[in-house]
This record gives C-alpha cells, structure tokens and sequence, in this order.
C-alpha cells in the first residue's frame, strides 16, 4: 500500500468513525498500526526507485537490460541495512562483575601466538610422510594448542 493510500485511510477512519461516549475510538487500534506503517515508509528511501535508477544507469553503461535487471536485484538484496549487533554482559570468571566483554581487562582478547621455531621445523620434517590434509589438520591441532 502506497503512503498516500495509507494517509487517506487513517485520514477515513479518523473522520468518519464515531468515537464511543468514554472517548476512545471503535478504530484505535487500526489508526495507531497505520500511523506507525505511514512513519516507516516515510524514513525508507522507495526500493522500487533505487531498482529503477540502478537499472538505468547499467543500461547506459551497456549492459543488457535483463542483466541489468538481475544486478539490481542483486545490489539491493544485499545491501540491504544489516541490524545492529547489541552488545551483551558477560561475567567475569575471575572477579564476577557483569561487563561487556571487549570493555573489561580481564576480557579483552588474547594476543594471537603463532607458531614457534621448533614448531616449524618439527611441521617441515614431517612434511614429506604426510598429505597436504595431514600437514594442514596438524598444523591447526598445533596452533589451537598454542592459543587455548
């Protein structure tokens, strides 16, 4: 439904339902639900018009208007606003208190540790015996041994 069809059937149902003697409205609950549809369609910038103006400008760099169709498609589906991580509290196993983790000390993230000297040469020793999958399920046994 269009924002301007929307207007008129709040605007409808404001002006010709009777409200009951108490002041309420035998429409209450419709006029607040078309309010708030009427707000967010306001604050969204019209699909169908990015789609149109996306298209055209393929179309006059030369891409074929079928595939320029299917990009646009494409872009707004996947640039489509992600929701907002929100940040949770954790707590903290040495002292209690609830904190958000990347704001606490003892929370922060470790430093990554990668791999030592000797564990390199022991890996390139190795290297000839084993598959590429052996080298590669050996080396993230060992630096999951190194960062835990």
């Amino acid at each position: 439904m269009s924002i301007e069809a929307m207007k008129l059937a709040l605007e409808a149902l404001e002006r010709y339902c009777t409200p009951y003697a108490d002041g309420t409205h035998p429409a209450d609950e419709a006029i607040v639900s078309l309010r708030q549809a009427i707000e967010q369609a306001e604050k969204q910038e019209p699909v169908a018009l990015q789609m149109d103006v996306i298209v055209v400008n393929l179309v006059r760099e030369g891409i074929n208007k079928h595939r320029a169709r299917e990009l646009a498609e494409h872009f707004i589906k996947h640039t489509a606003p992600q929701p907002q991580r929100e940040w949770v509290e954790v707590e903290c196993p040495l002292c209690g208190e609830m904190a958000v983790a990347h704001t606490h000390p003892n929370l922060k993230k470790r430093e990554w540790v990668g791999l030592t000297d000797g564990l390199k040469v022991i890996l390139i020793k190795n290297a000839p015996n084993w598959t590429v999958i052996q080298l590669i399920e050996e080396t993230e046994l060992l630096l999951k041994d190194q960062n835990t």
